[in-house]
């Protein structure tokens, strides 16, 4: 299939291996070899140019309020601990998210092992953590969540608190690999922490769930770049401290677990956004109740990762993932595809995140992608003629240049 953007003509062609079957999705303890130590209030997101997904610091339980600054990865069967040259400080109720556009992750506040708050911004290249030195910086906080809007390309934070006791936050900052800029929406959440975020890329939001402050109960917004907009939904998931959300590419929702409810009562429960309503799921295998767990989504094995958190009554060291029941293919992104431009072709690839496409086709064999233009709808259709449309940006890391 070709496609004109500018002046180029593209042909993609991506060779698939092996057969992806669709089951049906579950959650999934996995007893991994190595594994973090016992932790809540981690920080934890998915490196898409290293295939992995990243968890640093939390709080551990062996001494009263000891926060860690160790670095670990999961590969999707294990976990390995990383021992960098540089190491930010230790801390809890800090956030990471994956810059897609300069392929790293992006580390900013939490509290520190004094209780005091940090607004210090760290980046991970796979080996080691640099500290950046933008011009603004959002204030001390922690209790926050940040996700990566890949339609606008910068990572999103919003509110949190200075610390504990401390009135809430209501502001809303975007990093875009370099320096931190606040935005002035007409429209926001009120103040608040605690809350759960992430971004959907089907529908280019970024989405906001609960969490605690004046007011807060079991509200969800949208942001769209600009301003907040609050959603109408004629279900909801209870009000919740601390629940864990993480967007499936594949299944094309927004995945929610667990929370803390009327103060330490720790939540099992799953939910599912679809950009109007909420509904719960009803897995077969529900993990332990819990809340201030780490998760993210693997866009290599199409999975939610979920790590650790509390109980209520000790921390928890186990690994869940949210995906298929017996997942039979290992992908292993970037893939590649070969561009054709005026009848020449040359050999690039693209980000994990376009990966989803791949994981949406039960396919086996050729595939070819029209791409309409970039960043914008992928149409993808396979041999014997079955297709998908796919709407999430495609940010490409090769060269499908508009002057060629």
């Amino acid at each position: 299939m070709r496609t004109t953007v500018g002046q180029c003509n593209l042909l993609l062609l991506l060779a698939l291996t092996a057969t992806h079957e669709s089951f049906g999705q579950n959650w999934i303890q996995r007893f991994p070899t190595t594994s973090p130590s016992a932790r809540s209030y981690a920080a934890e997101a998915f490196d898409a140019a290293r295939n992995q997904t990243v968890l640093f610091g939390g709080l551990s339980e062996t001494v009263s309020f000891n926060t860690l600054n160790d670095t670990w990865v999961w590969n999707g069967s294990d976990w390995t601990q990383k021992f960098p040259v540089n190491n930010p400080p230790a801390r809890a109720w800090a956030s990471m998210a994956y810059d897609m556009t300069n392929s790293q992750i992006v580390l900013f506040g939490g509290f520190s092992s004094n209780g005091s708050s940090l607004n210090d911004t760290w980046v991970w290249n796979g080996s080691d953590w640099t500290q950046k030195f933008p011009a603004h910086s959002p204030s001390p906080r922690g209790i926050f969540t940040t996700t990566y809007d890949s339609a606008h390309r910068q990572i999103v934070l919003f509110g949190g608190a200075f610390g504990f006791g401390s009135p809430f936050l209501g502001d809303t900052w975007v990093w875009n690999g370099s320096d931190w800029t606040q935005k002035f929406p007409t429209t926001s959440p009120s103040a608040r922490g605690g809350y759960a975020m992430a971004y959907d890329s089907l529908r280019n939001m970024t989405v906001l769930f609960s969490g605690v402050g004046s007011g807060v109960g079991s509200d969800t917004w949208l942001w769209n770049g600009s301003n907040w907009s609050q959603a109408q939904p004629s279900n909801s998931p209870p009000p919740s401290l601390y629940p864990a959300m993480a967007f499936d590419a594949v299944q094309g929702y927004m995945l929610l677990f667990g929370g803390e409810e009327n103060c330490c009562l720790p939540m099992n429960d799953t939910w599912a956004w679809t950009g109007v309503n909420w509904v719960q799921l009803q897995p077969s295998v529900i993990p332990e109740g819990r809340y201030s767990e780490a998760i993210a989504y693997d866009m290599t094995h199409s999975q939610v990762v979920m790590f650790g958190g509390t109980d209520g009554s000790g921390f928890l060291s186990d690994t869940w993932v949210w995906g298929v029941s017996e997942p039979t293919v290992i992908r292993t992104p970037p893939y590649d595809f070969f561009e054709g431009c005026n009848d020449t072709t040359q050999v690039a690839s693209f980000g994990a995140e376009a990966a989803a496409i791949v994981d949406s086709n039960p396919l086996t064999g050729t595939l070819d992608i029209n791409v309409q233009a970039l960043g914008l709808v992928a149409d993808a259709k396979g041999q014997g003629g079955v297709g998908i449309n796919y709407t999430p940006p495609l940010h490409w890391q090769g060269s499908p240049s508009n002057n060629c």
